[in-house]
């Protein structure tokens, strides 16, 4: 009779072990899942972040730009406008293929201008025009 009451002792303790060193494996296997998708949600968070903060730069490098161009397109209008009043004045001696001075110095900076901005871009600051520059 001692001999069955130690042997279902035995095996309780056995089976309570292995229930319990199961239990501890899941409770391990879930913590460690648990703290894998904590790092995965943290590093998103970060990706997210850093995605914000690159579309605001990316906002902010296209408003300069846009500045940049209206800037451009200002002054390529001043420059068109002073082109048509100098040729205006010489309209007569066109017909035979004669430029005035002014109008010719006009061309060669304008020329200049469209080089130095196709070589540079657009960060350069807008230069200003011949004589009759308004800045």
């Amino acid at each position: 009779m001692i001999a069955r009451w130690v042997l279902i002792v035995l095996i309780s303790s056995g089976l309570s072990y292995f229930a319990g060193y199961m239990r501890g494996y899941s409770n391990g296997v879930r913590n460690t899942r648990l703290a894998a998708s904590s790092q995965a949600v943290t590093d998103l968070n970060s990706i997210i972040a850093n995605h914000k903060q690159l579309i605001v730069e990316a906002n902010a490098a296209g408003r300069a730009l846009a500045k940049q161009t209206a800037l451009r397109e200002q002054h390529d209008n001043q420059t068109t406008k002073e082109l048509r009043d100098a040729l205006a004045k010489t309209a007569t001696q066109r017909v035979h293929c004669v430029f005035s001075a002014d109008v010719m110095r006009e061309l060669t900076s304008a020329r200049d201008r469209a080089a130095q901005a196709a070589a540079t871009g657009l960060d350069e600051p807008v230069p200003g025009t011949g004589s009759g520059a308004r800045e």
